[in-house]
Order: structure tokens, then C-alpha cells, then sequence
């Protein structure tokens, strides 16, 4: 993903893939990779799949909390540009921006679930704060990382 902090966060996703719901967003994460990586092997592959990859996306954004925090420049980086049409309408490569944004908005998604299993009392919206910074010391400061 050529993102140390989402390459980590990754990691420890998987790691913490008991919990059923980091489970889920593990799996998804992993099918937005898949989706992804064919857009960059194989372009004729990837709009075969267009439609599939529509509804993915569409499926994916549904209820993610990182939405609950909008007040920040750092959550600006987790939100598609937008093109002015549907997401059906896009180009492969319009796709693949929203496909790619989406796999990073899970991946918050995914160590937030994660420590809130480990840390359930922490507020939300602090942490998601915190998480959108992308600062690896983050993951430190809740025991993720030694």
C-alpha cells in the first residue's frame, strides 16, 4: 500500500482477526486489495469486474466509523474526490481512486474496532482523531506496537 502507518495497521488487523468484527473488516480490506491489485495487473480484468467492484464499494461505505468525524484536514485524505457523477459512471481509474480511498477508510475502520476491544472505554471520536493523524506512535500508545 506504500503506507508505513495503513501497511501496519494491516498487520495488526490480522493479527487481532479473532474478534469477529475486526474479522470482517479484515476480509473486506482484503477483498478491496484483490480488487485493486487486478486494476494493476490487468486493466481488462478489472472492468469485467466494474459492477462488482461498484457494489463493493457501495457495501463498504455503509456505516463506517470513521464518517462519525468530519471536523478535521485529516479526514479529508480518507474522502473520494469527487467527479460529479455516480460512482457507476466513473472510468476504471475514478474507480480505482474510490476503491483505493475505501481500502484506507477500512483500514481505519479495522484498528479502530481493534482497540476498542482492547481499550473499550476510550471515546470514539478522540481516537479517531488520533488514528486519522497516521502517526505509527499512535499504535504504541495503545500497546499495538513495542
Amino acid at each position: 500500500m506504500k503506507n508505513e502507518f495503513m501497511d501496519l495497521c494491516y498487520e495488526i488487523i490480522r493479527h487481532y482477526s479473532s474478534f469477529s468484527d475486526v474479522a470482517g473488516t479484515a476480509k473486506d480490506i482484503s477483498d478491496g486489495i484483490g480488487y485493486a491489485q487486478c486494476f494493476q495487473q490487468n486493466k481488462v480484468e478489472f472492468s469485467r469486474k466494474y459492477n462488482e467492484i461498484v457494489a463493493f464499494i457501495i457495501k463498504v461505505r455503509a456505516n463506517n466509523i470513521v464518517d462519525s468525524y468530519k471536523d478535521d484536514k485529516n479526514y479529508l485524505t480518507l474522502i473520494p474526490v469527487p467527479s460529479g457523477k455516480p460512482l457507476n459512471q466513473s472510468t476504471p481509474e475514478e474507480l480505482f481512486n474510490n476503491l483505493v480511498t475505501e481500502i484506507n477508510r477500512l483500514i481505519v475502520k479495522g484498528i479502530h474496532q481493534t482497540i476498542k476491544h482492547i481499550h473499550p472505554d476510550l471515546n470514539d471520536i478522540e481516537l479517531l482523531k488520533k488514528l486519522l493523524s497516521q502517526e505509527i506512535s499512535v499504535l504504541q500508545e495503545y500497546g499495538l506496537l513495542s
